[in-house]
């Protein structure tokens, strides 16, 4: 046990060094392209964030691709959609929808969506480099079990679209709004409404924010199947696994100061964030893997 730990930790050092060098390399190729984001006020702090972020998303990787039987280029590209996926492509969408408010250049959107593909290139290859097993054996493997339906998909996406939906809501409001920075943020008012006061006037006002976070939902469900790909989506620890990459993955980033959103608000949106999108990813997995079918899958490991 103390062997393996200390090996998982090597690596994930190792995964950290590897992810703030890519990070490094991305920013100054999108930089000298003039799509860079302005520099930090407080760079020892940036760089401090920068490495807490890169250990919790190399763990979380480190955990994720152990768990994996899969090796080679399949794995690298099913880590990279779920690295690119969740970072960039999920949260620069919200970035996109609410940027009448954060108000961040088009230059700097296409910056950081380039530099989160570049990142997400590398982290996924060096991950899988240095996480992927040497041979494994699968034992006790699932019987009778079989993939949804489009029948089935067609009963099961809307009601997880939805389910993301109203998590979202709530989360939303019961998390962050709650806090006065992020009410006047987006608001430009301190004031704070009942939940059904607030719904309808979001309904009033912005009618499409459903519409978005519905097609988010089915976003999502779709990355949930990435890691259900990589895992085997067998076992309640996958279910568990999948929060913890949503979780993560998306809210890590939040950690990092950027000039668009103060200290209050990122911390706000990381404990919504975090909270809401690990259970949305645990919920998720279990629902499928109930729908499906799938018995429980027990690896072992033989040697890295």
């Amino acid at each position: 046990m103390f062997k393996e730990i200390t090996s998982f930790g090597l690596r994930a050092a190792a995964l950290v060094v590897i992810q703030f060098i890519a990070y490094a390399f991305a920013s100054g190729i999108v930089a000298a392209a003039g799509f860079g984001l302005p520099a930090p006020k407080d760079q020892s702090l940036t760089a401090q964030m920068l490495l807490l972020m890169c250990l919790l998303n190399g763990v979380i990787l480190g955990l994720l691709i152990r768990r994996s039987t899969m090796s080679g280029v399949r794995l690298i590209a099913l880590v990279f959609c779920l690295v690119f996926g969740v970072q960039t492509a999920m949260s620069q969408l919200e970035t996109l929808y609410f940027n009448s408010v954060l108000g961040i250049p088009e230059r700097q959107l296409i910056g950081i969506i380039t530099s989160g593909a570049i990142t997400a290139v590398l982290t996924s290859i060096g991950a899988v480099l240095l996480f992927r097993r040497r041979w494994t054996i699968s034992s006790a493997i699932a019987k009778g079990s079989q993939k949804l339906s489009s029948r089935q998909w067609s009963f099961i996406l809307p009601p997880l679209s939805a389910v993301y939906v109203v998590v979202y809501f709530i989360f939303g409001y019961f998390v962050a709004w709650q806090f006065t920075d992020v009410r006047t943020f987006y608001s430009h008012s301190s004031d704070i409404l009942s939940f059904p006061a607030h719904m309808l006037n979001f309904f009033r006002t912005d009618s499409w924010l459903l519409v978005f976070q519905a097609f988010r939902g089915v976003l999502w469900v779709g990355l949930a199947l990435v890691v259900l790909a990589i895992t085997g989506g067998r076992a309640w620890i996958d279910a568990l696994l999948t929060g913890g990459v949503f979780a993560v993955l998306l809210t890590s980033q939040l950690l990092i100061p950027n000039p668009y959103m103060g200290e209050t608000i990122r911390m706000a949106h990381l404990l919504e964030t975090s909270t809401s999108t690990f259970i949305f990813g645990v919920a998720t997995v279990w629902l499928v893997g109930s729908k499906s079918g799938k018995a429980s899958k027990t690896v072992t490991t033989i040697a890295w």
